[in-house]
Order: structure tokens, then sequence, then C-alpha cells
């Protein structure tokens, strides 16, 4: 067979060519010239790949920059959409950055009104075949928390746990407190913390740190959501004190820590003139 002009990767046309069909010797004479036509068309359109961002975990008015990563086989030009978005954020409909502030009631919204939100990123490349625009979706769960919920308006009598864990150079002042003895021997770190909008602190360090007031040390590093929120067991694994009410302790220069945990996060909180402002008791590993 021969083409008329040479066929390419992503030619689409129909093409004439001739076929020519010959017989054994003794049949020469009888030579078989066919014509017809043969079409040439692309494989179907594969789609953009996209990698899921994976689940996410913000706090109220935190900033939120999240790029949604996809690519193009064919080298067209995406483009994004996306849905079910915590109130205060939106996507670049061209770079698929998710960005914006998450609003201060988002945590109370949702489908369920929990802060969860399941959120769907379309991605487009321009393309269609016969069911519609060609797209590619990831989905995942957004969870909103509200910095506040876990703060009581005054200082009542907290209940203590039976066990906390305690630095030694702690001085346990409050009714029911552990000995000072039950602790760690280290003393406290002594960079400066950097205390956040929402009143959280991290302290300025890239080395992992540890929380305590548990049952045991707790492990953390510093790469909890936005420097923001709740520790998370990452490394030392349990040794959490299940608790709704805040147990205190006291460091020796007098200030006073209450720390709230549900087994799984713990939260601390300076307890300076009755009010609650969220902190976070570190110490260097």
């Amino acid at each position: 067979s021969n083409w008329s002009t040479p066929l390419t990767n992503q030619t689409i046309r129909s093409e004439d060519f001739v076929a020519n069909v010959i017989g054994s010797p003794e049949y020469w004479s009888k030579l078989l010239t066919s014509t017809g036509t043969v079409t040439i068309v692309d494989p179907p359109d594969p789609g953009p790949q996209v990698t899921s961002p994976g689940d996410q975990r913000n706090f109220e008015l935190d900033s939120v920059s999240l790029p949604i990563k996809a690519s193009d086989s064919d080298g067209d030009t995406l483009s994004y959409t996306a849905s079910g978005l915590p109130t205060g954020l939106g996507i670049n409909s061209s770079t698929g950055v998710i960005s914006g502030t998450i609003a201060d009631t988002a945590a109370e919204q949702g489908p369920s009104n929990n802060g969860v939100y399941s959120v769907t990123v379309s991605v487009a490349d321009g393309q269609s075949n016969a069911n519609g625009p060609i797209h590619t979706d990831v989905h995942f769960t957004w969870t909103v928390l509200d910095t506040s919920a876990a703060q009581p308006a005054g200082f009542p009598d907290l209940a203590m746990p039976d066990t906390c864990g305690c630095q030694r150079d702690l001085v346990a002042t409050a009714t029911g407190a552990p000995s000072s003895n039950d602790g760690p021997t280290s003393g406290f770190s002594a960079e400066t913390p950097v205390r956040y909008f929402d009143g959280v602190v991290e302290l300025d360090s890239s080395r992992d740190v540890s929380s305590l007031g548990f049952g045991m040390e707790f492990g953390i590093d510093r790469s909890w959501t936005n420097g923001a929120g709740y520790a998370t067991n990452t490394l030392n694994g349990s040794g959490m004190v299940v608790s709704e009410l805040p147990y205190i302790m006291q460091d020796g220069t007098g200030n006073h820590f209450a720390v709230i945990s549900n087994g799984t996060n713990a939260r601390f909180y300076d307890l300076n003139n009755g009010v609650y402002n969220p902190r976070y008791y570190l110490q260097e590993r």
C-alpha cells in the first residue's frame, strides 16, 4: 500500500489508498486492484492527571494557600473549579490555588453544620467527547475547628485528673494537683515563643518538641496546622488524659496553665486574671 501524503501522529483525516493483491505466478493474469478509504483518528483523550491534596484541617480565621497539582499529557491548558469549600475560600481558575481566610463562623457551617466540608475539585482540559467536556475530579474532606470552642468563660474550680505529667521544676499549687516529682527532669525551652493571632504559641525551632501535662511525655513536631490549634500524637503516641474539664499546673514564675484534652488532642491555656488565653507549654526533646 502507499499513502499520497505522509501520516503523522495526531493527524485526523480520511486518506485514499491503493492495495495491489498479486497471486502466485500461474495467476499473474488475474491482478486484483481495489480502492478504499481508511480513517485515522486520535485515541481517546485521557483527561488531566490530578493529585489529591488529601484531607485538610484548619481553624476559623486561618489564612489558606493550597495548590492543586495537575498536568495534561496533551499539553492542553487546564482550568479549575471547586465546590463545597469552607466559607471564605475560593479557587483560582487558572492556577488551581485554593486560598482565602476561613470565615469565623465556618466551624458551625457545612452540610451538617459541624464544620466538616466535602470538597470536590474539578480540572478540565478544554476538550470534549460524546459525554461532554473532559475533566478529572478529586474529592477530599476539609474540617474547620472553632478557635473558641474549648475556652471557658471564667476561672471555675477545675477538675484534676489522677495523673498528670509535670516538670520537676514546676510548683503544683492547685488542689488535687500531682506531685512535681511525677514529671521529667529537664527544664523549659529557652527559645522565644511566637504567638499567633488566635493566641496559640509555637516555639521558633526546627527541632522536635514535647508537650507535657499528660500522663507522660507527648511527642509532637512543629508541623501542626499552620502553627495553630492542637498538638497531635505524631511521635510518642499515647499518654494523654481524657478530660473535658481542664486541669491546672503552675511554673516557677507563677504562671498558671490549664490543659484541655480529649485523649487525642490537647490545648494549653494561660490562666492570668481569670482569662483563658491559648498557649502551648512546650519542651525541647
